[in-house]
């Protein structure tokens, strides 16, 4: 029932959660919206892809002089948000390089759910998100949210595969 559950969440609006990084970024790349920005803004790098569950493609820009990051949400349509403050952190924002992410999403999924069959089968996931983002080295941040309101976090390197961390924590306490 668990696994069952799993692959309809996996596979629920396949084509756009599933749908592969480098070709929604490439579609961002090549889109005038996003020529006419960074034509103006050659100091931004890209520094993390973004992806919840039912939802869009999330490709966020960084300014390490401004501290500040820019949003472009690719759907139907290219969405440029404004230019927003990052939180403060003692990690630095780094560079992704896209070339470098030699793993399909689709793979890091089927790996994650591998992971939640193993340790995790007693807790129902309802949501899941994935940050993909350069931690010393490129991962797959994947986040999935249990209906005992427990956050299952599991990080893969988005280069070689390999499982680099997982665990679960209590989201909120009432």
């Amino acid at each position: 029932m668990y696994l069952k559950y799993l692959s309809t969440i996996f596979l629920k609006n396949k084509s756009v959660f599933i749908q592969m990084f480098h070709e929604k970024l490439n579609q961002l790349l090549e889109s005038e919206e996003f020529k006419d920005w960074k034509a103006q803004h050659e100091d931004f790098f890209l520094a993390h892809a973004f992806i919840m569950q039912d939802g869009e493609w999330q490709f966020g820009f960084y300014n390490p002089e401004k501290e500040k990051m820019v949003t472009f949400i690719c759907g139907n349509e290219i969405i440029h948000n404004k230019e927003e403050e990052v939180l403060k952190s003692k990690m630095q924002i780094t560079k992704l390089d896209p070339d470098i992410i030699k793993i399909k999403l689709a793979d890091a999924l089927k790996k994650a759910k591998e992971i939640l069959n193993e340790n995790y089968k007693n807790q129902l996931v309802t949501k899941n998100f994935i940050i993909i983002q350069n931690v010393e080295k490129p991962i797959f941040n994947i986040t999935f949210l249990a209906q005992n309101f427990n956050t299952i976090n599991i990080k893969i390197d988005a280069k070689t595969g390999e499982v680099i961390h997982h665990s679960s924590q209590i989201l909120a306490s009432f």
